[in-house]
């Protein structure tokens, strides 16, 4: 039975998308750190819950050996970025924006 997974996995997708569309990496280490550390966490915890739903319903009873540590790992993710944007100045120049090349 393949119960809740596919809820967890929608869960990863929209966090996912929803940091996504407003990355941007900051001029400051430690804010860079962050959020590529966070990244690499929502990432590795979505492949996790992909894993864990095909995986976890061939077990007995309802032991979660991989649903548990990537739902954490997904809130690690999530706020590693939320930390590494607070307190952060008005000026918008501090970001790092995307050179776009016309074509």
């Amino acid at each position: 039975m393949f119960r809740s997974r596919h809820i967890y996995i929608l869960l990863a997708g929209l966090l996912n998308l929803g940091v996504g569309v407003y990355f941007t990496y900051w001029r400051e280490r430690w804010r860079k750190v962050l959020q590529l550390v966070g990244s690499w966490l929502m990432i590795v915890a979505t492949l996790m819950l992909i894993g864990a739903f095909f995986y976890e319903p061939m077990l007995e009873g309802l032991p979660r050996p991989l649903t548990l540590p990537g739902i954490v790992a997904l809130v690690v993710g999530v706020f590693c970025h939320l930390f590494s944007g607070m307190r952060q100045s008005k000026d918008i120049n501090k970001s790092v924006q995307p050179k776009v090349s016309g074509g």
